[in-house]
């Protein structure tokens, strides 16, 4: 243990402006520069027997008990800005539930779109399936399926139009689906 570490006045008259400077290089204001000061004093008097003369200067020491301190407040003030921005359970539910609710129905319209598309008959199915979900160009699709491309166009047309009423019966507005237009 040093000497000059139980001597609070030396501490402060040695080390005070250099941490004070330490700290606001970090970006902080003078206030929790000042706070972070009082802090690094505290722990370095209250824990001065832990020092070791044969591990590093006291101005290390000092210096990494300043810099320990500053970690903490980062890791406190990111902490605090995150419960800041949950702090609204109210609208952190109601977000969850809102996108709980587009799920579902999400769920619901891709069952409805899978059923519908079922009903088709050949070769319109085959055409929606691999154009539409499959994402395959008119000319892939008229490839795929020996089937000329002004056809496959036309039957693409005719397909999403009964697919369009069959969701309109269920409630579901099918105007989204597009296609046959390549």
């Amino acid at each position: 243990m040093s000497v000059k570490l139980d001597n609070v006045e030396y501490l402060y008259k040695s080390y005070y402006n250099k941490l004070k400077f330490f700290f606001l290089k970090s970006g902080i204001t003078d206030e929790t520069a000042e706070e972070l000061c009082q802090e690094t004093f505290i722990k370095v008097h209250n824990h001065r027997e832990r020092f070791d003369s044969s591990k590093g200067s006291e101005s290390t020491w000092v210096y990494s008990i300043a810099r320990n301190e500053l970690i903490d407040y980062f890791r406190k003030s990111r902490k605090e800005k995150d419960l800041v921005e949950f702090s609204s359970w109210e609208n952190l539910v109601s977000s969850y539930e809102t996108s709980a609710y587009k799920m579902e129905e999400e769920k619901l319209l891709l069952e409805k779109l899978s059923k519908s598309i079922h009903l088709l008959k050949e070769p319109e199915k085959s055409i929606v399936i691999l154009h539409c979900i499959h994402g395959k160009s008119i000319a892939e699709t008229s490839s795929h399926t020996g089937i000329a491309q002004r056809t496959v166009s036309r039957r693409l047309v005719s397909a999403l139009t009964l697919l369009r009423a069959e969701l309109r019966t269920s409630g579901i507005d099918g105007s989204w689906l597009q296609g046959g237009k390549e």
